[in-house]
This record gives C-alpha cells, sequence and structure tokens, in this order.
C-alpha cells in the first residue's frame, strides 16, 4: 500500500495525513477526510498508525463486499 511510504515520512496528524491519503491515491478525498479527524484525535504515532490501519481495513472490506 503507497500510504505506508508517505506516514513513514513523519507526516504529522490532521490535513497533513490527509494530503499524505490523496496522494498515495488509495482512498478519495471525502473518506481521507473523515480518516484525518478521527486520526488528529489520537494522542500518539503508534496510536495513529493503528487507526490508519483499522479504518483501512474496515473499507477495504466494505469495498469487497459491495
Amino acid at each position: 500500500m503507497n500510504i505506508k511510504k508517505h506516514l513513514d515520512k513523519g507526516q504529522p496528524q490532521g490535513l497533513k495525513l490527509c494530503t499524505a491519503i490523496e496522494a498515495a491515491g488509495d482512498l478519495d478525498g471525502g473518506l481521507a477526510v473523515i480518516l484525518s479527524a478521527r486520526c488528529t484525535a489520537t494522542s500518539t504515532w503508534h496510536q495513529l498508525i493503528h487507526t490508519v490501519r483499522k479504518l483501512l481495513t474496515k473499507t477495504d472490506k466494505h469495498l469487497v463486499n459491495g
């Protein structure tokens, strides 16, 4: 997944995360904004990564299940 390489650059939380996700091309803008808002509420980098992975997993399942 391309998002990981953007996150590995040490992008801070919030809008820059949203930009990184959109730049990776893996999520549409609206979903990226929702993801960004949720991740901004996390307090540590580890929690941020966990939240991203959790939401992406839910998104992937939703897309697969139609």
